[in-house]
């Protein structure tokens, strides 16, 4: 399994590439100590400060060169797992991420079966580097639109979200920015070429006052439409002294409905409710905490305890979750997969993604909303290791997992294994 916490100004990666040894990556709260990679056993590859790490703080986890093994992602190099019991490591130095590196994305961006790489970058151009396939990247950043916002500015990107809100197989990105300026939408036409539709689909505007970090998408009514949270949180106390700027340091995360015609509404903050608690928000962690079928937010915050944003929409609707475990050619935690799920006249697109929103990583069990349908047309999964699985699911809101190969080899029924399984 896969945590991405924020401590001190620094990423820290845990993850279980075989089961029983999980390996760590960890940058020093000073961007310049050795970074290691190890297990429980002791440490079993080292990288000197050499590596140059002055201010990178993200880290991810892909599958860089297709050989079936997760690796992972710094913003000063990649370590290639080069051994089938993950003892071993690689360190390729073959790219510097940019100084103010905060997310590290692996993703399809142009459906060609293999994860690119996105980084979101704090005052400086993002960058997009598409996957090649033999372990290199070409830098696409500046023409594929990814670089820049609409006016064609820098901006102080913190956060990325990544999610099909149209339903029309493409992976879009929400990168979140500092007050003053609008979180950027940049939809994505299928090929890697993105577009600025901030103030079309309706999100620039409501974000302009506020400092974004953790974003995600998520369907929280289980309508069969992703929609958007943002979490919110300035970096100078003293604002609180300064009313008339029109801020505070404590602010209020900012959900997005999706209203079906590529716009968003933003969800009023009722008194009462977790919309309108206000914190000084950094990471954002989405997922199924209680295996119900509802995404929660976690939000790690600044001077604070963590808030849980537990999901109690009234809606009824129904939904189906699925956790997949890759074959010998796949990563384990099936990092790079992607499903397509046809219900309701709606074929909607779900990927199993490592890391994104601020400094964090998300339920990787892959969710599906799917309204008042009562069965599911079919399910198709692109497995990281090239091959194609069609499968039919017996029932909704259910948690099936799914071996690669093999199927349905479990399922979850109101957070207990289901009878006769």
């Amino acid at each position: 399994d896969l945590v991405l916490a924020h401590y001190n100004h620094s990423g820290v990666l845990w993850v279980d590439f075989s089961g029983p040894k999980p390996i760590v990556h960890h940058l020093g709260e000073d961007h310049s100590r050795d970074k290691d990679v190890g297990n429980p056993d002791g440490i079993v590859h080292r990288v000197s400060a050499d590596s140059k790490a002055e201010d990178g703080h993200g880290t991810g986890i892909a599958d860089v060169n297709g050989d079936g093994k997760a690796d992972v992602l710094t913003p000063y190099g990649w370590f290639e797992n080069i051994d089938a019991n993950h003892d071993k490591w690689k360190w390729h130095p073959d790219w510097n991420l940019g100084d103010a590196g905060f997310p590290i994305l692996g993703y399809d961006v142009n459906n060609d079966g293999k994860q690119d790489l996105l980084v979101a970058n704090d005052t400086t151009p993002n960058y997009l580097y598409i996957n090649k396939g033999n372990g290199t990247f070409e830098d696409e950043s500046l023409e594929s639109g990814y670089a820049l916002n609409g006016d064609g500015r820098e901006v102080a990107n913190m956060g990325i979200a990544a999610g099909d809100y149209e339903n029309n197989g493409h992976l879009d990105i929400v990168n979140t920015t500092f007050s003053d300026d609008y979180d950027v939408v940049f939809r994505n036409d299928g090929t890697g070429n993105f577009t600025d539709v901030s103030y079309e689909t309706g999100v620039a505007a409501p974000t302009i006052p506020f400092v974004g970090f953790g974003d995600g998408f998520l369907d929280y009514d289980n309508d069969g439409w992703k929609d958007l949270l943002i979490v919110n949180g300035h970096v100078y106390p003293n604002v609180d002294q300064h009313p008339d700027w029109g801020t505070s340091y404590a602010e209020r995360p900012l959900l997005f409905h999706n209203l079906k015609n590529g716009k968003f509404a933003l969800v009023p903050a009722v008194e009462g409710t977790g919309l309108a608690v206000v914190s000084v928000g950094r990471g954002a962690a989405f997922g199924d905490l209680f295996n119900d079928g509802k995404i929660d937010v976690v939000i790690n915050n600044m001077d604070g305890v963590p808030v849980l944003l537990r999901n109690v929409n009234p809606d009824r609707h129904h939904w189906v979750e699925l956790k997949l475990l890759g074959g010998p050619k796949s990563p384990r935690d099936a990092v790079g997969a992607t499903v397509y799920l046809n219900a309701d006249g709606i074929r909607q697109r779900g990927d199993v993604l490592s890391g994104g929103s601020y400094l964090s990583s998300n339920d990787m069990r892959v969710h599906f909303g799917i309204g008042d349908a009562t069965a599911i047309g079919s399910v198709e999964i692109h497995w990281p290791s090239g091959a194609k699985e069609t499968l039919k699911l017996p029932a909704v809101d259910r948690i099936y997992t799914v071996t690669e190969g093999k199927g349905v080899t479990a399922a979850m029924c109101g957070g207990e294994a289901c009878p006769g399984r």
